[in-house]
């Protein structure tokens, strides 16, 4: 159990079956990430098992029926910019840039945004590079199970690559 990590990124070596619904198969080296581990001690003897995250959906594997698998890891650049939408009743849109990076870690700055269109309070906003409005903040990298990466700003919200250029905003009055 020590060789498999949480947040690692496996492959099943069994068949898997959503619970609700038994008619969603993963087939044998589907890829999802470990969320948790499990250690359950009953009495006699301890059961391990992982947690895997799997197309939103978490499954108890035991560590026999995973394997580590290979990602290939899209990592950021001095200049990338990332986005994050959060909100509740509305949608935000913040920007951040890489500034440097330094292993697993990056260092960013917020950027500001400009409204490329606007209508029924909504429309779309895209970042403007180097504009920088706030101070340095080191963010530790996390990697998804197709190598994507992303860090978390704050309990609310998570940066991913902005690769899309346009973001969907709303306002509340």
């Amino acid at each position: 159990m020590n060789t498999i990590k949480k947040n690692s990124i496996v492959r099943t070596l069994v068949p898997l079956v959503r619970d609700y619904d038994k008619t969603k198969v993963f087939p044998v080296g589907t890829v999802g990430q470990v969320v948790r581990k499990h250690r359950v001690n009953n009495g006699r003897f301890d059961l391990k098992s992982l947690e895997v995250y799997i197309d939103h959906h978490r499954f108890l594997l035991s560590e026999k029926d995973v394997e580590l698998a290979p990602i290939v890891k899209s990592v950021p650049k001095v200049g990338d910019v990332f986005y994050t939408s959060w909100g509740y009743e509305q949608t935000n849109i913040d920007f951040y840039q890489v500034v440097d990076v330094k292993g697993e870690s990056v260092v960013i700055r917020p950027i500001a945004d400009e409204t490329v269109d606007y209508a029924n309070l909504s429309g779309k906003k895209k970042a403007k590079k180097d504009s920088f409005t706030g101070t340095p903040m080191t963010k530790r990298l996390r990697y998804s199970e197709n190598g994507n990466p992303s860090f978390k700003i704050a309990s609310y919200a998570w940066a991913h690559p902005d690769r899309d250029g346009e973001h969907f905003f709303s306002e509340w009055h």
